[in-house]
């Protein structure tokens, strides 16, 4: 999605270096939460299935910030966080994690690690050549691949709470994998096919007696199947396609990956579940037909089981009321905002879609916990009051109705009374 741009060419900093107090309703704090407040995931059995945030709130340059955001992750009821791990060519041309952020993503690390809420990390390809303004070129050549997965690896060797791993970020959207097309032929699926296959080699290997789920796939959820636009990308359903052709021209005979994951944000002017049999556009309620698109991974000699699937990445940005404008950086609304009561039906039926109606899909991701204050607030809480420079503007969060709904869904599905 186009819009998303912004906010994750920024790494996703929504609260970068925001003190995460508390909510704003009076008198409630993150240590004497009433007692009909949402159980940590810690006290509560874990569900068969995976429904998380993606979000780097935890990523704090002080390692009680980091414990606060899992504290507020796990207190709505999520079972995983998924943060990204933007992966930067550095000096002379070497992969590495930017040793700032580094130290963020190791604080919550070990705030996850201590709270017991596994992680997946969403591997982000990024910032190799940037051409036309805001477009990355991928890890191409086989060195730039190789290094790539190694710092992954390097995270999940050390830290075991990291129990999924996602190789890239929608590939088949032009800001984020450039070119899509050579000479009118798609110029995606080979490379990332490659990429994929060498992340699995290489974070399985990272630790053999535990092995990291892997995640290919996390294709944004609509595209232009164009290649004489400027901005031609790749739709789901033909990437897809594409992918099961070139994993088939390759001498790879192993598995690419565990799980498929497809990102669920709805088109322009859908509240509600749709299936888009008419289109090539992926979403929550186009499970049967990703059920079949995926069978094409399955491949003699190479890959011998279908993926299973998560929906990795997605939401709705929400209108925001006038009284709650000041929170916020942006002038006018986002064309697919819709108002707050409809984005928690939305995600609620999506939860309980995935939960109840979908035997293959192990989970799905909400995008962001805390809005971004300057572009997309597809979150479940408005962030802090937007007072510079002073520690006031700091003082709390204030839960829209989609958390309330959120939270009373996810401990339907921890209780295991989701399902009738």
């Amino acid at each position: 999605m186009s819009e998303l741009l912004s906010l994750k060419s920024r790494k996703l900093v929504a609260l970068g270096n925001i003190l995460l107090v508390g909510f704003m309703t009076p008198g409630i704090a993150l240590a004497d939460r009433p007692a009909d407040a949402p159980l940590r995931s810690t006290e509560i059995t874990q569900p068969a299935k995976e429904f998380g945030v993606m979000t780097d709130m935890a990523e704090q340059t002080k390692p009680e910030d980091a414990q606060r955001a899992v504290e507020l992750i796990q207190n709505a009821g999520f079972n995983l966080l998924k943060e990204t791990v933007v992966i930067d060519a550095g000096n002379q041309g070497f992969l590495d994690i930017n040793s700032t952020e580094r130290t963020k993503i190791v604080n919550s690390l070990e705030a996850a690690t201590e709270a017991g809420l596994p992680v997946d990390i969403a591997m982000e390809q990024h910032a190799w050549v940037t051409v036309n303004g805001n477009r990355y070129r991928p890890p191409l050549r086989p060195y730039e691949q190789t290094g790539f997965c190694r710092v992954g690896a390097e995270l999940v060797h050390d830290y075991p709470i990291i129990k999924d791993a996602s190789v890239g970020v929608e590939p088949n959207n032009s800001p984020f994998w450039w070119p899509q097309y050579v000479d009118g032929k798609d110029a995606v699926a080979q490379p990332y096919v490659s990429l994929l296959g060498k992340c699995y080699d290489i974070l399985k290997a990272a630790r053999p007696d535990d092995p990291v789920t892997v995640i290919g796939g996390e294709l944004a959820s609509s595209g232009n199947d164009d290649y004489t636009l400027d901005k031609g990308d790749h739709s789901p359903s033909k990437e897809i396609a594409n992918m099961c052709d070139a994993y088939a021209a390759s001498k790879r005979t192993r598995p690419l990956m565990d799980e498929f994951s497809q990102h669920w944000y709805p088109l322009q002017g859908e509240s509600t579940l749709v299936s888009h049999d008419s289109s090539t556009s992926r979403g929550v309620g186009d499970y049967q037909i990703l059920m079949s698109e995926l069978g094409c991974f399955v491949q003699p000699g190479k890959q011998q089981q279908l993926p299973k699937l998560i929906f990795g990445e997605g939401g709705l940005p929400t209108d925001v009321p006038r009284s709650d404008m000041y929170r916020y950086r942006f002038n006018k609304p986002l064309k697919t905002s819709v108002a707050e009561g409809a984005a928690a039906n939305y995600i609620v039926s999506a939860i309980h879609e995935v939960n109840c109606n979908q035997p293959n899909t192990v989970g799905l991701i909400n995008f962001q916990f805390v809005d971004d204050r300057t572009s997309l607030n597809t979150g479940l809480v408005m962030p802090p009051p937007d007072i510079r420079g002073l520690s006031s503007a700091f003082s709390g969060l204030k839960m829209k109705l989609s958390y309330k709904a959120v939270t009373s869904e996810l401990s339907k599905v921890n209780s295991g009374t989701d399902c009738p």
